[in-house]
């Protein structure tokens, strides 16, 4: 390596539009990514609950429980609506990226914030 060009590590590299950062090494699910309006949110859903709740714990990551049963997608479209109207935005703004099986999924948010 000459010593003109200079070492990029991960601390001094520059973040472009749209890339991945970062908020933890050791936990590589923990991301934020913002690229215009668009936000993902991670949630953890408790399906077949007595009562529908929702606690936001960080800006980006909430923790539903939902009545509905975790089947046919019942519960993912009662987390959709819960998410929405907490979110003030419309259904059809929240898509669900990962986790259609899981408990812990990711909601892309496209409305304008």
């Amino acid at each position: 390596m000459s010593k003109n060009k200079q070492r990029i590590s991960a601390t001094n590299s520059p973040v472009l539009p749209g890339e991945f950062l970062r908020k933890r090494a050791c936990n590589p699910v923990r991301f934020m990514y913002n690229e215009g309006m668009d936000q993902y949110l991670k949630v953890k859903v408790h399906a077949g609950e007595k009562k529908n709740k929702l606690l936001q714990k960080a800006p980006d990551t909430f923790e539903i429980w939902v009545k509905a049963p975790a089947q046919e997608g019942r519960a993912n479209e009662a987390v959709r609506a819960l998410l929405a109207a907490h979110l003030n935005v419309a259904e059809n703004k929240l898509s669900l990226v990962k986790g259609a099986t899981s408990p812990s999924k990711i909601f892309l948010n496209r409305s304008e914030l």
